[in-house]
């Protein structure tokens, strides 16, 4: 099945952009509380509207995948997924967490939402008679697996940048260190999301007819 061209890109799309993208959104909301200062339930408010984001326009990317192509829907929001991230890691310290970041956390949702659906009709339309079922399971399998592989890593490299990095500490230094973590972070998200973007937009065409 991976000698397919367009199969293999949709999952390697999948492999990159939900390793940094859900990398780096296990970690965010430790960032939020401990630097930041928000409280659990301020967190969990600034999370909603990006599922509700996603639940939402996701119905329309997919007819638009229908029209255009999935590939130009998967790089496009992939683009948009990869540039919020990269202003994360630029502006990442430098103000209030409800007009810096809460603001790229909807642009990154929103870049989600051109994905999801387009990638999962990319899958289901490249495989063949007797395969939908192993094409599912294959793409569900990979985004599962790159999501535990993305927080591996990326804890591992917070970690590296500051060992105390997701601790409640008090104190100037370490806000500015957990800071610094995440901009690495979220530097790593974009780098892989502009190569799933890239791939999306070079290998992931329409269905054969």
């Amino acid at each position: 099945m991976f000698l397919n061209t367009a199969f293999a890109g949709a999952d390697a799309t999948t492999l990159l952009l939900y390793f940094g993208d859900m990398g780096l959104n296990f970690y965010l909301p430790a960032v939020a509380l401990t630097a930041w200062g928000l409280k659990p339930w301020q967190m969990t408010l600034a999370i909603l509207p990006v599922s509700a984001l996603i639940a939402g326009i996701s119905p329309w990317s997919g007819r638009m995948a229908d029209r255009i192509g999935p590939g130009v829907m998967m790089a496009a929001g992939s683009t948009v997924v990869a540039s919020a991230q990269l202003l994360m890691a630029i502006i990442a310290g430098t103000g209030l967490f409800l007009t810096h970041m809460f603001p790229l956390m909807i642009q990154s949702g929103l870049g989600m939402s051109l994905v999801v659906a387009p990638l999962t009709a990319a899958v289901m339309a490249q495989a063949g008679t007797g395969q939908i079922g192993a094409a599912s399971g294959i793409n569900n399998a990979m985004a599962r697996m790159t999501m535990l592989i993305g927080i591996a890593l990326l804890g591992r490299l917070a970690r590296m940048a500051y060992a105390d990095f997701g601790a409640s500490l008090a104190g100037a230094a370490h806000v500015a260190a957990s800071f610094a973590a995440l901009q690495r972070l979220a530097l790593a998200a974009a780098v892989s999301s502009a190569l799933a973007a890239l791939i999306a937009s070079l290998w992931v065409r329409r269905a054969p007819n």
